[in-house]
């Protein structure tokens, strides 16, 4: 057998196996920083919500009642509570927040049922329908999107 016949029956093929097996770790690191920045899109919004929560309690009034200090915040305080939790409702439904972040924030979503100041506000609301119908259903999770899809976008 000849070098170019004997190239060409044993070392072709390792040499195509080499190369499939580095084009497939390529890929791999290529897929990387994909999900990496996929990570950081949802960590960036659901801290916008975050923020904005902290910016509404922060806003609201601290008075002394009974010789203990309250929290004594407006209609428009605890309207504006109502649309944050519209809003992360929203974004949970369209697929936008994290399982685990969800975990954190849905028991905060269905205490609004027992405040009856918030509720009031929310029977006198036009608007406010997801929130209406998550207390409705008792905390269903809202999210519309397949198991797929929530794991591409890393919901899971």
């Amino acid at each position: 057998m000849d070098f170019s016949t004997a190239f060409v029956v044993e070392w072709l093929p390792n040499l195509a196996n080499a190369a499939t097996a580095l084009g497939g770790a390529a890929i791999v690191l290529a897929l990387v920083p994909f999900m990496q920045a996929r990570k950081q899109r949802l960590r960036d919004a659901e801290q916008w919500y975050v923020d904005r929560y902290w910016a509404i309690q922060d806003r609201i009034e601290v008075g002394v009642v009974d010789g203990r200090l309250r929290k004594m915040p407006t209609a428009k305080d605890m309207y504006d509570e109502l649309r944050l939790c519209e809003d992360e409702l929203d974004q949970r439904k369209s697929g936008f927040i994290t399982d685990t972040t969800w975990d954190l924030w849905s028991p905060s979503i269905a205490a609004v049922a027992e405040d009856p100041d918030k509720m009031e506000l929310l029977r006198r609301a036009d608007e406010l329908s997801l929130l209406r119908a998550y207390l409705e259903t008792e905390g269903k999770d809202p999210i519309e999107i397949g198991w797929v899809r929530a794991q591409l976008r890393g919901l899971h």
